[in-house]
């Protein structure tokens, strides 16, 4: 590849970076916003969120959890955005979003990823391989 051609890919590659850094940060904030809603107190007995409806907001743990990572490979010439809970802090995470045997999801991501969909038009670029 020459010089041009190296320094136009590079130049891409940062844009598209910068783009994806955006839309991460966007996406955590409206996955964010839906699991903000604080728990209620009644009588002294703590009201969680219903199934179906997203976790609320009780020790903020998940909420700091919600993260995202943009990595660009320049000798693939690619760029990845992951919108991700640290399962390390918060293993719960997927727990609440697809529910277990003693308890019904509280799903959080998945119509986050839903409600963008239609924002963020897939970006499928074939690999070289």
């Amino acid at each position: 590849m020459g010089q041009l051609a190296e320094s136009i890919t590079s130049d891409l590659l940062t844009e598209l970076e910068t783009e994806f850094d955006a839309i991460g940060g966007e996406i955590v904030g409206d996955i964010r916003d839906a699991i903000s809603v604080p728990v209620a107190y009644q009588r002294g007995r703590v009201i969680r969120s219903k199934p179906g409806e997203p976790p609320r907001y009780e020790t903020g743990n998940l909420w700091r959890h919600v993260l995202m990572e943009v990595t660009a490979d320049r000798s693939e010439m690619t760029v990845r955005l992951d919108v991700y809970v640290d399962d390390d802090a918060a293993p719960y995470g997927l727990w609440l979003e697809t529910g277990t045997v003693h308890m019904d999801e509280r799903p959080f991501w998945l119509p986050a990823w839903e409600r963008w969909a239609d924002r963020v038009p897939p970006l499928l670029i074939p690999s070289p391989r």
